[in-house]
């Protein structure tokens, strides 16, 4: 093998190994949660119910069993099962025609087995009877727990 080889290999090895660490760190998998929300919201047009069961359960996949939700501003303050979370979001999706969420500027501070994320959600979309302006923007802060080798939402607030 020549020198030339040798680097060439070399390089690419540390390459791949640099880019599975970045892609399967803590900080990107907890970002992943995030992007996967952004997803599981989404609807651009008509579905069906069994497509909007499905994405509502995709996104109650990502909460605790229990998952605490403080609303400040519309006084809410409680404990949410699942399975509420996915009835709540299913029961959403059938009065709007679309809806957008993206989740900006996530600072992740990761401490052991838990993370806390502080970011701006960017919601637009037309409900059946009045549209979401385009930039309506909410500050949110998440506690999310790894479990199982998961990270899950356990809390989350808006103001």
């Amino acid at each position: 093998m020549t020198m030339r080889k040798a680097v060439f290999y070399s390089v690419l090895a540390i390459a791949v190994v640099a880019f599975w660490l970045h892609t399967h760190s803590d900080r990107a998998q907890v970002s992943r949660v995030f992007d996967s929300l952004e997803n599981a919201v989404a609807r651009e047009s008509a579905e069906t119910v069994m497509e909007s069961a499905a994405k509502s359960q995709a996104f109650a996949r990502h909460f605790a069993e229990r998952c605490s939700i403080v609303a400040t501003a519309y006084g809410v303050d409680s404990v949410c099962l699942r399975d509420n979370i996915s009835g709540g979001m299913l029961a959403f999706r059938s009065t709007v025609k679309k809806i957008h969420i993206e989740f900006k500027n996530l600072a992740i501070a990761i401490d052991g087995q838990t993370a806390d994320v502080r970011g701006v959600a960017d919601l637009s979309g037309t409900d059946r009877s009045w549209p979401l302006k385009g930039g309506e923007k909410v500050g949110f802060s998440a506690h999310l727990s790894k479990v199982d080798g998961k990270w899950i939402i356990d809390r989350i607030s808006v103001p």
